[in-house]
């Protein structure tokens, strides 16, 4: 007997174990259980396949049940694009396995997508920072905006995992009975112009609130707004299996969700008055702070970077430039290494576990067998098969200008490498950031020159992507 048809099995006896005890059947609510029912009727067992996880918003979360019915008791909730193995089918849900957790639970099937379905829009790279003062946590997103989040005693920001969709961070405390925070950041494009949630109409609230009650029926929307007037959404659920308070706001495209629940490790998993009236003053303090000059455009000026070029406008004329630099350690850190350590690297947080490290007659040192860290003059490169880590400097919105050099060092039918590179008009370089086909300009192979004043002075596309 299959592991999958196994645990079929075992959530059907689970069913039924809470359906036939004596002098319970007039408590239970019917209409759940005949919804279960019908749903194993018309289940069947599948050859094993991945799907991932599709929240309703961006920033939102995708239930893992123990049976097929929205009101069925959460075992897990899972970010967008967890991918998850389905091992069963009914006509509405799927069973699927966690396979790193080992977890086996019902997911609706609106709530997934096939892999290939999915494209990533852009990246979410933070800076989370303690800016030095009492109890507050920065964390910059993109370079468009800051969240100044001020903290209760004994809380703390940890940057936690970013994708090509959001930002994850988490806010605990140093008591592992006070309940945690799981703060999320991504851009929707379907909201790109929307300034603030404040912009948003009756209508299109209404279609937000949605997203949270089609999840949990029971769910309980409010408003409020943050101190700088931003508006908030207030989802609160308090059930005897389930607490949680989620706030969300969109600022500039971005979508802002924090969730709170109570600590794994706390007696009571229901959150207390106080702890409700703790996170309402933690989300009202929260700043949406508008970016200011880093300063990175007189850094990057009269100089030549990988620089991905996406969101290209053609009524604005413009382009914005994701220029990447690379990320280096110094000969102390690298030649203190061993297995066994952690070596932490980037603005973001990067970790990689040590398992194995071996350095060669050249002094070039190799990491797990894949990762490379290469001495340059004093300081150690990166390098993941052989390709050198990049991660983002700043990013700007910069205007074409008619005197910009483009050279494409790839040909456009075929993709492989031209040499000498082909000179492009202007007009034929803003044509290619405006398909939506192969070739493109965002996949860090472009070097872009930039002048004195910061601007594009001049574009190489120099290898495929392909190779």
């Amino acid at each position: 007997m299959t592991k999958r048809f196994v645990s079929m099995i075992l959530t059907l006896m689970l069913l039924l174990a809470a359906i036939i005890p004596a002098g319970l059947a007039e408590e239970i609510p019917q209409d759940p259980f005949e919804e279960i029912i019908a749903e194993f009727k018309d289940g069947e067992v599948a050859d094993p396949y991945q799907i991932v996880t599709k929240p309703a918003r961006v920033t939102g979360w995708v239930n893992v049940r123990w049976a097929p019915s929205r009101k069925a008791t959460i075992l897990a909730t899972y970010p967008a694009k967890t991918v998850l193995t389905v091992i069963a089918e009914t006509p509405n849900w799927l069973q699927v396995e966690d396979e790193e957790t080992d977890i086996v639970g019902f997911i609706h099937k609106s709530d997934t997508a096939d892999p290939s379905d999915l494209k990533a829009d852009r990246t979410i790279t933070p800076t989370v920072t303690d800016s030095g003062k009492t109890n507050l946590g920065v964390i910059d997103i993109n370079g468009a905006f800051s969240l100044q989040c001020k903290m209760a005693d004994g809380y703390a920001i940890q940057h936690l995992k970013s994708t090509s969709d959001q930002m994850v961070a988490l806010i605990s405390s140093d008591d592992p009975q006070k309940p945690m925070l799981q703060l999320s950041v991504g851009f929707d494009e379907a909201y790109a112009s929307v300034e603030r949630l404040n912009d948003l109409d009756e209508e299109e609230l209404a279609k937000l609130e949605k997203t949270f009650t089609d999840a949990d029926p029971m769910v309980e929307i409010s408003y409020g707004d943050t101190g700088l007037g931003t508006r908030l959404m207030i989802a609160h659920l308090n059930e005897d299996d389930t607490d949680f308070l989620d706030f969300m706001s969109i600022y500039k495209g971005y979508f802002v969700e924090c969730v709170m629940v109570p600590s794994y490790e706390a007696e009571d998993k229901n959150l207390t008055e106080e702890q409700v009236a703790m996170c309402i003053e933690f989300l009202t303090e929260m700043d949406f702070v508008p970016a200011e000059s880093t300063g990175a455009e007189d850094e990057i000026s009269g100089r030549k970077y990988i620089t991905n070029l996406v969101d290209y406008d053609p009524e604005a004329n413009t382009v914005q430039a994701i220029v990447m630099h690379t990320v280096t350690l110094d000969e102390d850190t690298v030649n203190a290494l061993k297995a066994g350590d952690t070596l932490e690297y980037g603005t973001v947080g990067d970790r990689i576990e040590i398992e194995s490290l071996e350095k060669d007659e050249d002094g070039v040192i190799t990491i797990n067998n894949d990762i490379t860290l290469v001495n340059y003059g004093g300081e150690y490169h990166i390098y993941f098969w052989e390709l050198e880590y990049l991660e983002e400097l700043t990013r700007l919105t910069l205007e074409i200008p008619d005197s910009l050099v483009v050279l494409d060092g790839i040909d456009q039918e075929t993709g492989v490498v031209v040499d000498p590179p082909k000179e492009l008009s202007v007009e034929e370089f803003k044509a290619m950031l405006a398909s939506e086909e192969y070739p493109d300009f965002a996949t860090d192979n472009v070097w872009v020159t930039f002048d004195d004043n910061g601007q594009m002075a001049a574009v190489e596309r120099f290898f495929s992507p392909a190779q």
